[in-house]
């Protein structure tokens, strides 16, 4: 991953960004998913952070309606995108992620 010049790293983890596995990587401008290279052809996610319009808890349901448990975070751009990522450390990165915002 590239950082610009006034770019810096705040947090990095193992994550999944279904289905694929990878590395998130959360800078003081933007928010990245890296796939990992068995996923050929994949490229990396890149959401700037005055983008995000909602970052929250994601959670793991069963038959995709009654929640289980916080795995994750879900971030929202204010396009309308919605990503979840499954992280351990949920409850940091949420709130990292909300700090780098401002």
């Amino acid at each position: 991953m590239n950082l610009a010049s006034n770019e810096a790293i705040i947090l990095e983890a193992k994550a999944n960004l279904n289905p694929k596995g990878g590395r998130l990587t959360l800078t003081n401008q933007k928010l990245v998913f890296t796939p990992n290279k068995i996923h050929f052809g994949a490229s990396p996610t890149e959401i700037p952070l005055d983008t995000i319009k909602n970052c929250e808890a994601h959670f793991m349901t069963l038959l995709f309606v009654i929640p289980l448990y916080k795995c994750g975070v879900t971030v929202e751009t204010k396009s309308g995108e919605e990503f979840n990522f499954v992280v351990t450390k949920w409850s940091k990165w949420h709130a990292e992620i909300e700090q780098a915002r401002g």
